[in-house]
């Protein structure tokens, strides 16, 4: 219930909305499951996405899931950080090319790196 005298179709709530409800159904529907998210920002506005991912969080450990999210957004990034401080079960994986031989390459940061770098303003996309 969100308070309208009616009830109403999800899509008229808007995508971001619908996108949430959507990522939420998955997580709690599967089990012991790893679920794929790709550019979890999108249609999402961005004073709520730290508290959506938060949910999320909440909700793939209550099944035992592991979530994998890609992102350009510096907004996500942030909220990312300051969840890390409550969940220790957050990891940031950098995806990008070896200057040498353009092979895809996957850098885990020490969140504690990722932590100052974020905080100080580096660039980690």
């Amino acid at each position: 219930d969100i308070g309208l005298s009616e009830l109403n179709e999800i899509s008229m709530l808007g995508e971001g909305v619908s996108r949430a409800l959507s990522f939420i159904s998955s997580i709690l529907v599967q089990k012991d499951s790893i679920i794929l998210i790709d550019e979890i920002e999108n249609g999402i506005h961005y004073s709520v996405i730290k508290d959506m991912i938060n949910a999320l969080i909440e909700a793939a450990k209550t099944n035992n899931n592991q979530i994998f999210t890609t992102t350009h957004s510096h907004d996500v990034i942030c909220a990312i950080n300051e969840l890390y401080e409550k969940s220790k079960d957050i990891s940031y994986i950098r995806l990008g090319r070896d200057k040498e031989s353009q092979k895809p390459t996957a850098m885990q940061f020490n969140m504690d790196d990722f932590s100052f770098s974020v905080e100080n303003g580096w660039e980690v996309r």
